[in-house]
């Protein structure tokens, strides 16, 4: 069997994760080639040879924040593998869809709650992606500076109107 690796130049965490990576599976008997490319070309869009949305790869490494909301469908809804969206992975399930537009079509977060938990085991099952590690963000701030809410995702800057020193 033979895999290309692909992920982002520059990022020593990616080439590490890589080579340990590309050394275990040689152990299994699966050669892998690794290609690394500048964000620009591996994100590029599909009518613009990007990497990814062109499937010119048979695995990635990524770095990827969630945002606020649970909402991840351009990830992993049928009607947006590449052109229309970033499912890159060519996962499909009808029940996953059908949960994200129930959710993405309430306000009541018991409701949505709920229909991303209908989502998340969905992925658990099917294992689109496989989350090799997370990385958490640590804040200093002077003690006096008061009201400072690190969000869990995107930016440490989404509440500044109640900042106060």
């Amino acid at each position: 069997m033979q895999l290309t690796l692909v992920g982002y130049t520059g990022s020593a965490v990616v080439t590490g994760a890589e080579t340990v990576i590309q050394r275990q599976w040689r152990q299994l008997g699966i050669d892998t080639a690794i290609k690394n490319y500048p964000s620009n070309v591996l994100y590029r869009a599909q009518a613009d040879g990007g990497i990814e949305q062109t499937g010119k790869f048979d695995v990635a490494v990524e770095q990827w924040a969630n945002g606020i909301d649970p909402d991840e469908s351009i990830l992993f809804k049928c009607d947006l593998a590449p052109p229309h969206g970033w499912n890159i992975y060519h996962f499909c399930d009808r029940r996953l869809d059908a949960a994200e537009e129930t959710a993405l079509s309430q306000y009541d977060q018991n409701a949505r709650k709920a229909q991303y938990a209908i989502v998340q085991g969905i992925l658990t099952d099917r294992l689109p992606i496989l989350v090799l590690w997370f990385e958490r963000d640590q804040h200093v701030i002077n003690t006096d500076f008061k009201n400072f809410k690190p969000a869990h995702a995107s930016t440490p800057f989404w509440n500044t109107w109640e900042w106060e020193i």
